[in-house]
């Protein structure tokens, strides 16, 4: 609930003489955290009224300034009056005679001296005084002007700045500095004023968050310990770039845990990192003393100097440590690490590097490779798909610059990707710069779909506001064989750059920041702090740094083969006999830029086993491999590549080593990328989704044994009310305290016992039987909707289940996404952060189906149904999920269609489309049948009975699930399974 204007004034007013009397060390800041807490408000409940606060402290300046000569002539005037009356008084005394005038004469005698005493010319000059104006201070049209320019860009201008300057002049000039540290001046234009706002609002949004712990950009921030964020171009003096009060900063260290081991320090010597690290620990441990009393307190301080003693080792036998897990790493694409053989401190090193292999800040030598050893066992040769290595990017760096100038019309921030869209005076289109941990690429594609959950990201916002309208000038890679990009932005062709765009694609350290001219990072994906990386760190505010080279030989620093061979077999001759690395490993290891993948094309396009030892090679094979590097160099170089690929198995390859060329690459990176994440996002959806159906189908069977066993037999009551009929009719026979009596079964005319409390009469025997008879058909009455809803809950995630494991590949992403809003929908799974905007999407989806289904079409509308044809020429439609199967049932299917879905098990729903007047011949029928047998649950049986109806005769229960229908009048056919046309196809899906 927002804070009333008027509260805020009040309170204000109420600290006027402390504001005032502060004014040369108090900042806004601080001001508005004093009223935070007279006000009784949590911290930062009054930002809104920053501006109102600004103008209270301006007005009592103001007044300040115009009451103290009016003050001071006020006081002198008191002090002339009380002159005037001793005078008037001393001059009675004087004149008065020495005879006895009464009392009352004295008295009035005195207060007509006393109200005649002021002198003419002191009254006049006191009016005068009163008649001069007082108010709020007036400026001059300049110190207006830069006034104004502060207000619009957000710039906070100190109250102390005024005091300060109380010179015209003066003022001038302090606002004119305080105007160039944000880089604007008086006559700066409304986009440079809009940039600087930007910065300072994000900056503000970053107030009291620890960013080291952002992960992605905005997304899920936790409290932290109040942080200053002084590197931003704000100057110390801005009230809203002072830190907090010192009390907070001195409570920020108690409130972070250290972890033993940590980068907490870089210094010098290891025991000054350990005492750091003792130093951060101290709170923590004066903390638990002081919760766990006396013999608590002891056990906490043991525990925490324990911690401390593992810490301090920790952090003693880091570089051994460090270097070790260099030995080890195993690498991937363009040298880096495998993280397998990383310890953490290493993986966040190289995080922030941007690579694997690099030791600290320190290039290697270009002279000769890396001494270093590294086992060739840990060295891994990945044979799966190409990753986006260095040469990749150079190939779409080459081809991006078909786009330079392009105008940014927009930005669309998804999960791990941002997208730009571009415009050239030719075309337009999404460049896509993907930061994803697995399928990091660049790419030009389609644009993100409507519905997208960028609203998720200040990420996306901040390159918004920042790069739309601007024009992409140069896009060029900065750092030879390192895969960074930069992309640079202008008002203008030809202008200098006004922001930049830096990619670091590193597979999963990938990293997408926002810099300015003097390399400030305005906004990052991701951010490294100290604790993420001793080495390099990537904050807002901070100075963007290339990554520290890869170790390795640049690959044109050979110039000769002979050279290039030597390299290559002294690094092989390095390992031990038993651990020699193939020639694929060297080639990684000894040349920085080179991915196992670019290795493997090099050795295919010479005709060499990239697996062989270099030792066993020929000399002609070592004189064709040198012909492929020189070829590869020569690409890099012209930015000239022969692109291909394989259909069968979907690798590609920048030399031509595949059969089928590629037209155009960037397409074709952002739609080989794209399939590989939606593959991956697929996998990982559908295991969430197995283990939440399983989950529920758990729960509701334990549901419905409890249910059953409150209900009981439906028909009990009834052979209870029987026995108390058969006391009653018997009740002449049955004798005062029997245990039991034995009467004819009117039905059988068996005879059978019944039990009696001997305690009872015959009657209220009879009676208690009525009574428990009357309590169990409640039960029933009570317990049967709610065990035919569990049941029904229980069939509809049998159908859920056999669904998600009939879908298979990344696909079919879009129909999992509709299976996971509907688990959403009926509460058997929590909603993600981006439910509300993929229902938007899927009933946008839905609507079209309909549209579509009215307008006659027979293709299925937006939906991704399972599409076949029958013998005859009829589309046949599957359903893929309970959703689908709704639409297609009660929106798609029209009357004289054919609808099909396999009889007692869990399937899918099949539709074949039947124009008007036509009937479908037996063929047809079979084909149709034999689908809907083989997406069943009774797949693996020989012959499936398969229900059959008019759509028209099928209608949906009142709040049934998606799926759920009752059918009339329908008819039997047996389908075969393993006959139908999905299981000639080998068709799992």
């Amino acid at each position: 609930m927002g804070v009333d204007e008027v509260a805020v004034r009040a309170a204000a007013e109420a600290r006027r003489g402390f504001i005032l009397s502060n004014l040369d060390s108090m900042s806004l800041k601080s001001c508005r955290m004093t009223l935070e807490q007279d006000m009784g408000l949590e911290t930062g409940a009054l930002k809104q009224h920053k501006d109102l606060l600004s103008r209270l402290i301006d007005e009592f300046i103001a007044e300040r300034d115009a009451r103290p000569a009016a003050g001071g002539k006020a006081n002198k005037e008191a002090e002339e009056d009380a002159e005037e009356e001793e005078e008037a008084a001393s001059e009675e005394e004087a004149s008065e005679p020495d005879y006895d005038d009464s009392e009352d004469e004295g008295r009035a005698k005195k207060q007509r001296k006393k109200g005649g005493a002021a002198k003419p010319a002191k009254r006049q000059k006191r009016e005068e005084k009163a008649a001069k104006p007082s108010g709020p201070r007036q400026y001059g049209k300049r110190v207006e002007k830069l006034r104004s320019v502060c207000r619009a860009a957000t710039i906070t201008i100190p109250p102390s700045l005024y005091s300060r300057n109380k010179e015209e002049g003066a003022l001038e000039a302090a606002l004119e500095e305080l105007l160039a540290k944000h880089g604007l001046d008086a006559d700066s234009g409304e986009r440079a004023i809009a940039q600087v706002k930007s910065k300072l609002t994000i900056q503000r949004d970053l107030d009291g968050i620890d960013t080291s712990n952002i992960i992605e950009g905005g997304r899920r921030r936790r409290g932290a310990a109040p942080v200053s964020y002084k590197a931003l171009v704000q100057p110390a003096s801005d009230d809203e770039e002072e830190e907090e009060q010192s009390g907070s900063e001195a409570g920020s260290d108690s409130d972070v845990e250290v972890p033993s081991g940590s980068d907490v320090e870089a210094d010098s010597d290891d025991g000054g990192r350990a005492a750091k690290h003792k130093q951060k620990a101290a709170p923590a441990k004066k903390r638990q003393k002081q919760a766990g009393g006396s013999s608590k307190g002891k056990k906490a301080k043991a525990a925490s100097d324990s911690e401390e003693e593992a810490s301090s080792s920790e952090e003693e036998e880091e570089p051994a440590a460090s270097e070790a897990s260099v030995e080890e790493a195993a690498s991937d694409s363009d040298g880096e690490p495998a993280a397998a053989a990383r310890s953490p401190d290493e993986n966040a090193a190289a995080r922030g590097n941007g690579s694997g292999g690099r030791k600290g800040s320190k290039p290697p030598s270009s002279s000769k490779p890396a001494a270093k050893k590294r086992p060739a066992a840990s060295l891994e040769d990945s044979d799966d798909e190409p990753t986006f290595d260095y040469t990749t990017l150079a190939a779409a760096t080459a081809d991006l610059q078909a786009w330079v100038p392009a105008k940014v019309e927009g930005v669309v921030q998804q999960e791990h990707a941002t997208a730009l869209r571009l415009r050239t005076a030719t075309e337009s289109g999404w460049l896509w710069l993907s930061y994803h941990a697995r399928t990091a690429h660049v790419g030009v594609g389609d644009g993100p779909a409507r519905g997208a959950a960028a609203e998720l990201y200040t990420f996306g916002s901040q390159l918004q506001a920042t790069l739309r309208g601007l024009v992409l000038t140069r896009i060029w890679m900065p750092t030879p064989y390192e895969r960074v990009l930069k992309l640079a932005f202008a008002q203008r062709p030809g202008e200098p750059p006004a922001a930049e765009l830096v990619y670091e694609c590193m597979a999963r350290y990938s990293n997408l920041l926002l810099v300015g001219p003097d390399s400030t990072v305005l906004a990052a994906a991701h951010q490294v702090g100290q604790r993420m990386s001793s080495v390099r760190h990537v904050q807002v505010g901070g100075r963007w740094d290339p990554p520290p080279p890869a170790s390795g030989l640049d690959p044109d620093a050979c110039a000769s083969a002979e050279e290039w061979q030597e390299v290559l077999c002294r690094l092989a001759a390095e390992e031990p006999a038993d651990r020699r690395p193939t020639l694929q490993q060297v080639a990684v290891r000894g040349f920085r830029g080179v991915s196992p993948q670019l290795a493997r094309d090099l050795a295919q396009l010479a005709g060499v086993d990239p697996h062989a030892q270099p030792a066993e090679l020929s000399p002609q094979q070592w004189a064709a491999l040198w012909q492929a590097w020189q070829g590869w160099l020569a690409a890099l170089s012209s930015g000239s590549f022969a692109a291909s690929a394989c259909p069968s198995s979907g690798a590609y390859s920048l030399l031509g080593v595949q059969p089928q060329p590629v037209p155009s690459l960037l397409p074709f990176l952002a739609a080989y990328y794209s399939a590989e994440q939606r593959a991956d996002a697929f996998v990982a959806l559908k295991q969430q989704l197995v283990k939440a159906v399983a989950g529920a189908i758990a729960r509701l069977q334990k549901k419905v044994e409890s249910l059953q066993k409150q209900g009981g037999d439906g028909d009990r009551h009834q052979a209870t009310q029987k026995q108390a009929d058969m006391i009653m009719g018997n009740v002449y026979r049955i004798p005062a305290g029997a245990a039991s009596v034995e009467v004819e079964d009117w039905d059988t005319g068996a005879a059978v016992t019944l039990a009696l409390d001997p305690e009872k009469t015959a009657v209220e025997n009879a009676e208690a039987l009525y009574k428990q008879a009357r309590k169990q058909r409640r039960a029933v009455e009570q317990v049967a909707p709610l065990l035919e809803a569990a049941r029904g809950e229980l069939t509809y995630l049998s159908e859920v289940e056999l669904m998600l494991q009939q879908l298979e590949g990344g696909s079919h992403l879009a129909a999992l996404q509709e299976v996971q809003s509907d688990l959403v929908a009926g509460k058997y799974m929590k909603a993600p952060p981006e439910a509300a905007l993929a229902d938007k999407a899927a009933s946008k989806a839905r609507k079209a189906a309909r549209r579509s289904a009215s307008s006659g079409n027979t293709g299925g509308g937006a939906q991704d149904f399972r599409r076949y044809t029958s013998p005859s020429g009829l589309a046949v439609l599957v359903g893929r999920n309970s959703r689908q199967n709704d639409t297609l049932t009660m929106d798609m299917a029209n009357p004289g269609d054919v609808w099909m879905h396999a009889r007692g098990v869990p399937g899918a729903h099949l539709l074949m489309r039947v124009p008007a007047g036509q009937q479908p011949e037996a063929a047809d029928l079979q084909f149709a049948a034999d689908l809907a047998a083989w997406f069943s649950k009774a797949r693996t049986d020989g012959k499936v009975d398969v229900t059959m109806c008019d759509p028209k005769h099928i209608s949906k229960p009142t709040g049934a699930k998606p799926g759920q229908v009752m059918v009339r009048k329908e008819s039997t056919v047996v389908g075969r399974p393993d006959q139908s046309a999905a299981a000639a196809s080998g068709e799992t899906d």
